[in-house]
């Protein structure tokens, strides 16, 4: 199997209660109450750190020269990378092109919703991708969130609501499932704490949050602006991404403003983007 992960772990710590976490309204597929039996990774025991466990799962997932599998941070509506960035669709095939060989029968997408179009005005994830591709293979699609077993295999929930027992980061019984949204998505509780501490890095993480485990996309973009306020870079080129798909009235604009925002912190890839803006 030819595979690609991008993955993404937190080092925040802090104590939360464990309410019930409901996501945003929308046409996706959601129903039900779902328990996830979280743990505190620095409380000892049998108890480890999520996120890592999640790339060792994906790693022990036995090889098939057939498939390209990418592992991905995904919402139903965008790619994430390791640092939350957001990924375009040339930008996440490109990689994927150099894996399509003679015997390659199957892409196959291990992030949440990649399966599933969100709404009227969006193809699925699975479906662009396999557009960009030209629609030499097959690309196959998680039709709900992504979780992921101790031997590699994979399955999706369509929970509406989500109980998290446990506090702080979010860790897992050795062995046990993990739900890969939820290791970028437990951040989101910690949000008053990053916004008294002025924490820009937080807040944009909080933002991913929004878009990755609560399904909110407006929520997501009004916080990735904030964040950009307080000075994150890949948060204002994030907001700008989000505004330039959503596409509204002035949202062109406001993206030339964000990546222009971006640039001056310093970002690379938004001085790339204001070029081709100019071009």
């Amino acid at each position: 199997m030819n595979r690609c992960i991008a993955s993404a772990s937190i080092a925040l710590l802090a104590a939360f209660a464990a309410p019930i976490v409901r996501a945003c309204p929308t046409t996706l597929p959601l129903k039900g109450v779902l328990t996830v039996d979280a743990c505190f990774p620095r409380s000892g025991g049998d108890c480890v750190d999520a996120a890592k466990t999640l790339h060792d799962y994906l790693e022990a997932q036995p090889d098939d020269p057939a498939v390209v599998t990418v592992a991905v941070q995904s919402s139903p509506w965008r790619f994430y990378g390791p640092d939350m960035r957001i990924f375009d669709i040339d930008e996440f095939t490109a990689p994927i092109r150099s894996f399509i060989k003679p015997g390659v029968n199957r892409v196959e997408l291990q992030g949440s919703w990649t399966g599933v179009s969100p709404d009227k005005h969006h193809k699925s994830l699975a479906d662009q991708v396999a557009a960009a591709l030209g629609h030499h293979v097959p690309v196959a699609g998680m039709s709900g969130f992504l979780w992921v077993s101790k031997d590699g295999s994979v399955r999706a929930t369509n929970h509406a609501f989500t109980l998290r027992k446990g506090i702080g980061q979010y860790g897992v019984h050795r062995g046990s499932d993990v739900m890969a949204a939820l290791t970028a998505g437990w951040i989101i509780f910690l949000e008053s704490n990053i916004e008294k501490e002025g924490d820009a890095d937080g807040m944009m993480r909080v933002a991913a949050a929004y878009d990755i485990f609560m399904l909110c996309p407006e929520r997501a973009l009004s916080t990735f602006e904030h964040a950009a306020k307080m000075g994150s870079a890949i948060a204002s080129y994030d907001a700008a991404m989000i505004r330039l798909d959503r596409g509204e009235t002035g949202d062109r604009q406001a993206a030339m403003a964000l990546f222009e925002r971006a640039a001056a912190l310093g970002d690379d890839k938004a001085r790339e983007r204001l070029r081709t803006f100019k071009q």
